[in-house]
């Protein structure tokens, strides 16, 4: 048994209000520092097999991505630092549930990427100079969400 990974410097230029919400803090900066960059790391653990660990590791990042991207282009800034939390939340929320349908083939024509007892366990950090945003999810597959709502993911900002 191998683990999948998936390493990505550089991965995103994040508008510092993202992380921060508008507390004042980016007004102080110079305008130079409007974005920080993020760097993306993956770890997958296969289960039964190691398809969806490796698939995982091919595409949590660029879902991620497209998760962001309209985010950071649309970013205001005047958000509060709850809901700045709350939008990192939802984006890798959306990211593992569009990954997560993928693998087992609902989106669009897809077959399944994997048979019924194949799954993965993920931890995924995205990591900038400021702050760290890491998510663990017991399982892809199998229903994962379940497990996610029971608290087996977390996002954590330092």
């Amino acid at each position: 048994m191998e683990d999948a990974v998936a390493t990505v410097p550089r991965f995103l230029k994040v508008p510092i209000k993202m992380l921060t919400g508008d507390r004042g803090v980016v007004d102080l900066l110079s305008k130079s520092l409007s974005h920080l960059t993020t760097h993306f790391f993956g770890v997958y653990d296969e289960h039964g097999g190691s398809q969806v660990a490796n698939y995982c590791s091919t595409c949590v990042h660029t879902a991620l991505q497209e998760e962001l991207e309209p985010l950071m282009a649309r970013w205001g800034g005047d958000e509060s630092d709850n809901n700045c939390h709350e939008m990192w939340k939802k984006a890798f929320h959306n990211c593992f549930l569009k990954v997560d349908d993928e693998i087992r083939g609902k989106q669009g024509s897809h077959q399944p990427g994997a048979p019924e007892t194949v799954g993965s366990t993920a931890v995924v950090a995205l990591i900038c100079s400021s702050h760290i945003f890491s998510i663990k999810l017991r399982r892809f597959k199998s229903g994962f969400m379940q497990r996610w709502e029971r608290s087996h993911g977390t996002l954590c900002r330092s």
